[in-house]
């Protein structure tokens, strides 16, 4: 699979708090990230949330997995598509969670070689995680077990209340 290579921009978490008073079910993460299939196209860099042509938004990995948050009423992730580094969102990291402790709506950061960190996606529940991979397949859902193993897992933003 072609991967994202985005060198993600945007999705700073931030301490403030969502309209949630309870994590968000399996049920209700994939709901909001069905409702999102057809509606954004992948765009590489550049600013996120342009909307093309045809209507539909286009943004990268981190503007979708950030959207995603604000659907679900989950603290802000940040200013997207503003360039940050890995020392400006390492602070929010858990780099503990194991594969078999990940809670759906849980965001996880990865590295491929040559950079620290450079894609991102929402873990959905059921074994499955949703991220925007290419100009090709949009929005992908994809077995935990492949996109844990594409690269470099370098931390989880863990959804508040779990």
């Amino acid at each position: 699979m072609q991967q994202c290579g985005c060198s993600v921009q945007g999705a700073v978490a931030k301490t403030a708090t969502g309209t949630r008073t309870a994590p968000p079910t399996a049920q209700e993460v994939q709901s909001v990230v069905a409702q999102s299939l057809g509606k954004f196209q992948y765009q590489m860099g550049g600013d996120a949330f342009t909307v093309g042509v045809d209507g539909i938004a286009q943004t990268n990995c981190a503007g979708m997995t950030s959207y995603w948050w604000d659907q679900l009423g989950l603290p802000d992730l940040g200013n997207v598509g503003v360039q940050f580094t890995y020392a400006d969102i390492a602070p929010y990291f858990d780099t503990t969670v194991t594969m078999n402790q990940l809670n759906p709506g849980d965001i996880i950061w990865m590295s491929y070689p040559g950079a620290t960190l450079n894609h991102v996606g929402m873990y959905i529940g059921d074994n499955l995680v949703a991220h925007m991979a290419n100009e090709i397949d949009d929005i992908i859902i994809d077995n935990l077990q492949t996109f844990w193993s594409q690269g470099n897992v370098v931390g989880v933003i863990r959804v508040p209340g779990y």
